[in-house]
């Protein structure tokens, strides 16, 4: 029997400005920090974290293959803000999938 993934999502959309000369450009990506946990709220190290664009301003993004740490955490960077899908996999364990974790700017968390 497959046991299921417990994946706990936080989202954070940062801006940041960075001055040249006297211009200042302003920064508009976002990013997602993954941690993936087993049943027992123990940490998945190498679960695999897909992330694909779920509206029409991010479907042309994807990442994937984002292997979780040896503390279970997977982050994807330079991501627009919008909606967004995971899924989740690990050998021997359910694959988990979340439809609509979003990336704002300033700081979003989302727990599934």
């Amino acid at each position: 029997m497959l046991r299921k993934l417990i994946c706990i999502c936080a989202t954070a959309g940062w801006i940041s400005a960075a001055g040249a000369s006297t211009v200042w450009a302003q920064r508009n990506d976002g990013s997602l920090r993954v941690v993936v946990k087993d049943p027992s709220g123990a940490v998945v190290p190498g679960a695999l974290v897909q992330v694909k664009g779920a509206e029409d301003r991010t479907a042309a993004v994807t990442r994937t293959d984002i292997a979780s740490d040896g503390q279970g955490v997977a982050t994807a960077t330079g991501l627009t803000p919008g909606r967004y899908a995971l899924d989740v996999s690990f050998p021997g364990f359910e694959r988990l999938s979340v439809p609509d974790v979003r990336v704002r700017a300033g700081e979003n968390r989302r727990d599934a």
